[in-house]
């Protein structure tokens, strides 16, 4: 199963997946299946599970195989990613029971756990009494961790914002999240299962990491225990843009595109520099965005500064360093 401790190497961008969706969020499934592994291995997570519930938890099955149904169940009801409270999402576990397909496809998995996942499927589907306490344990689990979860829920928030702006921007999000590594052969058989049926991204507190097959998604888990390596990555990407505006001659050209529209020569007599040095400082800001040039003409081209670009730059700067 893909649980295997690992840290997906290589994430494709938006553009590799073209046409199918790519989503990015916290996810309370993906939480309850690491939680319920380590209530069934007896260790301890955000807070120590009770000892009759790690029992239960044990026991419901007892084949020894994690609650890999639950994501099957999950999708179809609706509670996949999102920050469910326990009585939201034991309804959209019922209805998941309801809708779920009994016969996944679960093309991640071993023959044996898909034989063992399709089996739990159809007994839930059959068998009402076990479906409610199946809901119920999976509640009662989730309801000792979430308000642990929630006091960590802005950071889980945040680096799923910045990996959805990151992939959007068309730069890699990898390294965003760390955790352990898995083969290889795992991470790429999904990205290639999700070029057409796109990927879902939950970003998790407790746990490790995971791929598994979805009738409609690729289901992925990364674990961000805290902000250090979104914050790493964040402070270089920041650094690397923010060293556009830390030269004087560039900060004088911004002032003056500030004003209006200029074609080089124009900013190199204002500047009291040479056309080639303009040109070289033009092409910097252009890499980061913030200049661009409306009507290509040339050598007689006009270079435009894009405010909003500077002031979107600016601001996330002043938000990082204090802390947002």
């Amino acid at each position: 199963m893909g649980i295997s401790q690992y840290r997906l190497l290589s994430m494709p961008l938006i553009s590799e997946l073209p046409g199918a969706p790519l989503g990015f969020s916290p996810s309370v499934v993906a939480e309850i299946l690491f939680l319920s592994k380590t209530a069934a291995a007896g260790d301890a997570a955000a807070g120590e599970v009770p000892g009759p519930l790690a029992r239960r938890v044990r026991q419901f099955w007892g084949d020894g195989v994690l609650y890999w149904e639950l994501f099957v169940i999950a999708e179809a009801g609706g509670a996949l990613t999102g920050p469910l409270g326990s009585d939201t999402l034991a309804e959209r576990l019922k209805a998941g029971i309801a809708a779920m397909d009994t016969n996944p496809a679960l093309a991640s998995e071993s023959e044996r756990d898909q034989q063992v996942v399709r089996a739990r499927l159809v007994r839930l589907a059959k068998d009402r009494r076990l479906a409610a306490r199946y809901v119920k344990l999976l509640s009662q689990l989730w309801a000792v961790f979430e308000p642990e979860w929630r006091r960590r829920l802005p950071v889980l928030e945040r680096v799923a914002e910045e990996c959805r702006r990151r992939s959007e921007l068309g730069t890699s999000w990898e390294g965003l999240v760390k955790g352990p590594e898995t083969a290889p052969e795992i991470q790429q058989a999904a990205w290639e299962r999700a070029r057409s049926s796109g990927a879902t991204i939950a970003i998790c507190a407790f746990g490790g990491s995971l791929v598994i097959d979805l009738p409609h998604t690729q289901f992925f888990a990364l674990t961000a225990r805290n902000g250090g390596g979104l914050d790493r990555n964040r402070a270089e990407e920041l650094s690397r843009r923010a060293r556009s505006l830390a030269d004087p001659t560039r900060l004088g050209l911004i002032r003056l595109l500030a004003l209006e529209e200029r074609g080089v020569g124009e900013l190199a007599s204002a500047l009291g520099v040479s056309q080639p040095t303009v040109s070289n400082h033009v092409k910097q800001l252009r890499e980061v965005g913030l200049l661009t040039s409306p009507n290509e003409s040339g050598d007689r081209r006009r270079l435009q500064l894009q405010r909003e670009a500077l002031e979107r730059l600016l601001a996330e700067i002043g938000r990082f360093a204090m802390g947002g």
